[in-house]
């Protein structure tokens, strides 16, 4: 599977798996990052994690330790952020000495080890890179790790880079002078996180970037020729490749390449299991083009949810309709209860598909994958942030959780039990009108809660949609006279028309409360994997519907004792029916969730709007009564502020997810 590397003349074959930048900090990927095993040693040649999360990283380790004879780990500048040098060095230490390890962590800060029995040593440090004068105002503005790494200056930098250097020079002459005096042929694996050359070991389109001394430094024409250095692994610089300079093999590989110090060809390919990774903070120009296909893709996921919740939507309305007009079934509250209800579902569904596509997994494996990712995502959500602290990371999100599902399904309920109050109390052209300004009010709430700006754009379109409603629901008004039947209708309907108006405005504004409370407390933080959104999004569907299960079934009673509504099962016809709008509600809901969660709660509740049309143009098959001007002129205005907030929060998600990119906040695509 993995090709050979490169050549140790030795009688004792020594195999190695290098790996670099996992960046596992991303997304908390500790638990769920696998490495198969090729060889019988793990290089980590820095940038794996942040030592701040410190249990997750150490249980990374001992997962390795467990499978690999020895790890190699020299510290990359990822491993201080959020901390001091002197306190991260201090934790890599101590990681060294944990039980659970084994011994088998050899941490290499300015360190040797020799291969017990053989004619192999392995040094490594960080070697941090030397900033000339002439560049320190760009690479300290530009370079993360002068605002991420607590009072770490260009100076202390430099600082690293002349120690780290020094020490190195002295332990390879060291080897060469005991080679040359006992006639020895100790070969020699450098192992550092900088890369050694300025030359080859970034892509080529940043080779002359004004802040390419924060990766490299050119040092290996000071290393003899006899100093028997044959391999020198190096990270940093996201750019996996292999190549020979003065001598020496230069193998740099971010996420997977196997080494093998054995007879053979030099050869390299990189393996099957390396996966995507964060862009090096060099690369600017890549920013742009990583932002957009970021966001492009969740785009894409959004439509496809989008179009998913607009069809169950329009099922579900058509099946309650027909339920409580036609089939004499009136029971709103339980159809609520039920419809709401089925959310549980959510969960074990998706449970059931993940297992599905990860069936090659061990259930055991599986299960604590599935069960941490729901964990540190939850953790993610409570704090905000994709970096989860140390202190966060002995937090239970679960009463958090709890919390946060009672309040925003409460939210949820009140809201859409509004209209069922009030479709019997007011006009429906009215029901339809106030109700769907939800937009409005979920913008309006967007602005404090999720620090949306005021938009003109987005302002324009949410006006256009909600012109639309309004065409939709007065634009057929009959303005004739009416007859004394219908006068004496329109009176009883007038005495309760402004309490039914003021319970739908009511429910109004919760819903658009609902829709953003979901995205600041339970949507985890920009940056997020579009996989991992939509797992968590299923996840706290299933808790609203467990919650109405446990806790909403208490008004049933009530309102069957008050005689508001008689609870009585629907049978035959209604049964099934109400059965097939109880799971398209699910559907609904699943899918909304996750279009709230990969984009905005205001940019779906205007796509919610696109429903009125939809259900209008089924009504036409359905009743055979062609749509009208005012459905027709309605709907278009509806689609066309559709188009027009998309566009916006398209380039909306853009700029910011370019500007995470610039920030160092980057997403991994994978769902783990």
């Amino acid at each position: 599977m993995f090709e050979k590397i490169f050549s140790i003349f030795d009688r004792f074959s020594t195999s190695f798996q290098v790996l670099s930048d996992l960046h596992l900090e991303v997304n908390q990927q500790y638990l769920s990052f696998e490495i198969p095993v090729c060889a019988k040693h793990l290089i980590l040649a820095g940038d794996i994690g942040r030592l701040v999360d410190y249990d997750n990283y150490r249980c990374f380790l001992q997962k390795q330790t467990d499978r690999f004879e020895l790890v190699f780990l020299v510290l990359g500048n990822h491993e201080f952020y959020n901390d001091t040098f002197a306190a991260g060095l201090q934790r890599a230490r101590q990681l060294e000495q944990e039980p659970s390890l084994n011994g088998r962590l050899i941490l290499l800060h300015r360190g040797r080890y020799d291969i017990p029995e053989s004619h192999f040593t392995i040094l490594g440090c960080t070697l941090w890179s030397r900033i000339p004068d002439e560049t320190r105002g760009v690479v300290s503005s530009r370079i993360q790790d002068f605002k991420k790494i607590r009072d770490w200056t260009v100076n202390d930098h430099n600082g690293g880079h002349e120690a780290d250097l020094a020490w190195l020079l002295s332990e390879i002459e060291l080897i060469r002078s005991k080679n040359k005096a006992q006639n020895k042929k100790q070969s020699v694996l450098v192992m550092t996180h900088h890369a050694p050359s300025l030359q080859g070991t970034s892509s080529p389109q940043h080779a002359n970037n004004p802040w390419s001394s924060a990766f490299a430094t050119d040092i290996l024409s000071q290393i003899s020729k006899s100093s028997g250095v044959k391999v020198w692994v190096f990270g940093h610089t996201h750019y996996t490749t292999e190549l020979r300079n003065k001598g020496i093999r230069l193998v740099a590989n971010q996420r997977g390449t196997d080494v093998k110090c054995q007879p053979g060809s030099w050869r390299c390919r990189r393996p099957a299991y390396a996966a995507p990774f964060p862009a090096p903070d060099n690369e600017e120009s890549k920013s742009e083009d990583l932002a957009k296909q970021a966001t492009r893709r969740k785009y894409v996921l959004a439509s496809g949810f989008l179009l998913l919740s607009l069809a169950s939507f329009v099922v579900q309305t058509e099946t309650a309709v027909y339920i409580q007009h036609d089939l004499g079934w009136d029971k709103p509250y339980c159809m609520l209860y039920l419809t709401h209800g089925s959310w549980f579902l959510l969960w074990p569904i998706q449970l059931l598909l993940l297992r599905i596509q990860k069936r090659k997994l061990s259930w055991e494996t599986f299960w604590r994958r599935h069960v941490y990712l729901l964990h540190t995502t939850g953790q993610m959500v409570e704090s905000r942030d994709l970096h989860i602290t140390s202190r966060d990371s002995h937090r239970s999100p679960i009463p958090y959780l709890l919390k946060t599902t009672a309040f925003v399904t409460t939210a949820l309920t009140v809201a859409a039990g509004s209209w069922y109050v009030a479709v019997n109390m007011t006009t429906p052209s009215d029901l339809t009108a106030i109700y769907n300004c939800s937009a409005f009010f979920a913008y309006a709430f967007s602005i404090p809660l999720l620090k949306d700006k005021l938009r003109f754009d987005k302002v324009f379109s949410v006006a256009v949609a909600i012109v639309g409603v309004l065409v939709v629901a007065y634009g057929d008004r009959d303005d004739g006279k009416a007859t004394d039947g219908a006068e004496g209708k329109a009176k009883h309907e007038a005495q309760n028309r402004l309490l039914g108006n003021i319970i739908i405005g009511v429910g109004s504004i919760l819903y658009g409360l609902y829709e953003v409370l979901y995205k600041r407390f339970a949507c985890p933080p920009e940056g997020t994997s579009a996989g991992r959104s939509m797992i968590f999004a299923n996840t706290f569907g299933s808790l609203i519907g467990t919650f109405t299960l446990l806790v909403l079934w208490i008004p049933l009673p009530v309102l069957h004792y008050l005689g508001w509504e008689t609870f009585r099962w629907p049978t035959g016809e209604a049964a099934w029916l109400l059965a097939v709008s109880v799971l398209a509600s699910a559907v609904f809901c699943g899918s909304f969730l996750i279009l709230i969660s990969l984009t905005s709660p205001v940019l779906s509740s205007v796509a919610a709007l696109l429903t009125i049309f939809l259900v209008a143009f089924i009504d036409w098959f359905r009743t055979g009564q062609p749509l009208s001007a005012a459905s027709i002129i309605g709907g278009i205005l509806i689609i066309l502020a559709f188009f027009l907030l998309s566009w916006s929060t398209y380039r909306e998600m853009n700029e910011e997810r370019k500007k995470n990119i610039d920030e160092d906040d980057v997403e991994s695509e994978s769902d783990e």
